[in-house]
């Protein structure tokens, strides 16, 4: 038996203390990327906002979801950036906006 700092285990990375913040990373930075491709194809293909969200629920969310149920009640505030991020860019909305605004005309929840 090796001791190691991290065990990945069905693509969650598991650290030697409990924590999950490598495996957010990870999960966030793979979000990124399926987002860059359907935005691409958004552009591409001038799809409406509805198709867009639907697409962002399908594509985006199960990758950045992964593994979720086994992360706990930590802090998954850079989850919440990324959703609230989109929300703004895709209502063209400013940054500034309140996040209370934002989840109302979008009729989403926080993804907590």
């Amino acid at each position: 038996i090796n001791i190691v700092d991290t065990y990945v285990y069905l693509g969650t990375t598991i650290k030697f203390n409990g924590k999950f913040v490598d495996a957010k990373n990870k999960q966030l930075f793979q979000a990124k990327r399926a987002l860059s491709s359907i935005r691409s194809k958004k552009e591409k293909l001038q799809l409406p906002l509805d198709i867009y969200m639907n697409l962002f629920d399908t594509i985006v969310l199960p990758v950045l979801l992964y593994g979720s149920e086994v992360w706990g009640y930590e802090d998954s505030e850079q989850l919440e950036i990324f959703f609230r991020t989109f929300l703004k860019n895709t209502m063209k909305l400013n940054k500034q906006t309140p996040n209370c605004m934002v989840y109302g005309e979008s009729g989403r929840k926080p993804l907590y």
